[in-house]
């Protein structure tokens, strides 16, 4: 098995070699499986991201939220490498973060906790068979779900991914926050106990 260090660089190297119609074509279709998930369908608040370093773009899945009515919200990185959430709208200016990473710019809507989400799409390097995920190491989406298993079911995790993001076994870490299901361009993965099933 990968150290986490070398397995981070792998998948790092390996989305950076996809061509733009690789990236293009897997978003597009990552987009049309999720809206087609009922849990989707039910959410009213639904948070992504703005991606970074070849991951899966949500621009696609922003654009269809919105004209489906649902509110959106992007990570809002603050003091303390704490992460919350700010709503967003197509129009709406856009700042960066320290990461370089852009963010909601704006004052109209106040920080958001992750546990008034119905939906949050979780960005991700490596994932496997038992729910457990690989992320860029800083720890922001761990340490803001944290108090997810005492806010009841909310929220539905759901980590996107290239296919070869697929990893037989990640050593998961006390801190890691397992996810809820994974949608890749061909496939979509459910975790249930500690199983997993190819939708």
């Amino acid at each position: 098995m990968q150290t986490r260090s070398i397995l981070r660089q792998t998948m790092r190297c390996k989305r950076k070699a996809l061509a733009e119609t690789e990236q293009f074509n897997a978003a597009d279709k990552i987009a049309s499986r999720i809206t087609r998930l009922p849990e989707y369908r039910k959410s009213r608040r639904i948070a992504a991201y703005m991606a970074a370093n070849g991951e899966v773009d949500c621009t696609f899945l922003l654009r269809l939220a919105y004209r489906h009515g649902k509110q959106i919200f992007l990570p809002y990185i603050q003091a303390k490498n704490r992460m919350a959430f700010r709503r967003w709208t197509p129009t709406m200016r856009m700042g960066c973060n320290r990461f370089g990473i852009h963010e909601p710019d704006s004052s109209a809507y106040p920080l958001t906790s992750p546990s008034s989400i119905d939906l949050i799409i979780v960005p991700l390097l490596a994932f496997d068979r038992r729910a457990n995920r690989l992320g860029m190491g800083g720890g922001f989406y761990d340490r803001s779900l944290a108090q997810r298993g005492q806010i009841s079911s909310r929220p539905l995790l759901v980590g996107v991914a290239y296919d070869f993001q697929f990893v037989e076994r990640l050593v998961r870490s006390w801190w890691d926050i397992p996810l809820d299901t994974v949608i890749t361009p061909t496939k979509q993965f459910r975790f249930h106990r500690k199983r997993y099933q190819k939708v």
